[in-house]
């Protein structure tokens, strides 16, 4: 959608009214389904990535997609910082899809980044531009038709196996609930499609609708979001257009993937002694203070 992505990040974060005030944009004849909860994603797993990890390299996290991917890099790149040996590399660009191929071929973009910035485990999130037809030939397979269903799969599965050919652990993120019934049907119906052929694959697919909508199930631009119960509060969750997140959004679609990516190298990173962690820590801290 051009109206959705010719915009940067920043131009939608708006400030918006407190969700007693928000606008329902729903309809009653259109109910999504919407999972009871979003389950942690499984570890990466890749013998490549667990020998980089047990010489002690960083780990490289490739983000690939559209301005929803430029979203996520932000979340993952504060949630797996450099200096606790993670890499978190932006490889998504606004305004691309697999429906856009004449624009530009988001595969061949990826092959040509990843000679240079070669990575360890790939995030992707596409969706948001491909609400629409893809030209076959001399005409255009209707959203979601079996032509569609059949190009997209094709260009999917083909992205997918070029990322796998070079060791790359990957990971499909989907698409959250959006305000407009309309577009969230469009949205959803995608995510279905999209999951389905992560499964074909063997590709975990990152659930998130259950991670953007109210106790009832709605969109809502505000969520209690926090650590625990302490830190709990209503927080901004969604950018003023409905349908991007706002940066704390990103944050929250992405805690469960940085989590496990977390705790699988830990338990692949060479262990330090005692002494040598606490002098490790002090290092650190020192060089902080000193900035």
């Amino acid at each position: 959608r051009d109206d959705v992505e010719s915009r940067g990040l920043g131009d939608v974060y708006k400030r918006q009214e407190p969700p007693k005030l928000a606008e329902k944009e729903t309809s009653e004849g259109y109910k999504p389904f919407v999972p009871s909860h979003s389950p942690l994603p499984p570890e990466p797993s890749s013998a490549n990535l667990n020998q980089r990890l047990s010489q002690g390299e960083p780990l490289r996290v490739g983000v690939f997609g559209d301005s929803y991917g430029d979203g996520l890099w932000s979340a993952l790149y504060r949630l797996l910082p450099a200096k606790e040996g993670y890499r978190v590399l932006k490889f998504s660009q606004q305004s691309t899809g697999f429906t856009r191929y004449q624009s530009l071929n988001v595969e061949e973009k990826a092959k040509s980044d990843l000679v240079s910035q070669p990575v360890d485990i790939a995030v992707i999130c596409f969706g948001a531009n491909d609400v629409q037809g893809v030209l076959v030939g001399h005409h255009a397979a209707p959203l979601l038709s079996a032509e569609w269903r059949q190009v997209i799969g094709d260009r999917i599965e083909s992205f997918v196996s070029m990322l796998r050919q070079k060791g790359i652990s990957v990971y499909w993120v989907g698409l959250p609930v959006m305000r407009k019934a309309d577009f969230d049907a469009s949205i959803s119906s995608m995510n279905s499609f999209y999951a389905a052929e992560m499964a074909k694959l063997n590709v975990p697919f990152i659930e998130t609708r259950s991670l953007t909508v109210d106790e009832n199930g709605q969109y809502a631009p505000y969520l209690m979001d926090g650590t625990n119960d302490a830190t709990k509060k209503m927080t901004l969750m969604r950018a003023n257009d409905g349908v991007h997140m706002s940066m704390t959004g990103y944050v929250r679609l992405s805690r469960g993937l940085a989590s496990q990516i977390r705790h699988f190298a830990d338990q692949h990173r060479p262990k330090l002694p005692a002494a040598s962690s606490e002098t490790a820590s002090l290092v650190a801290s020192q060089k902080e203070v000193s900035r």
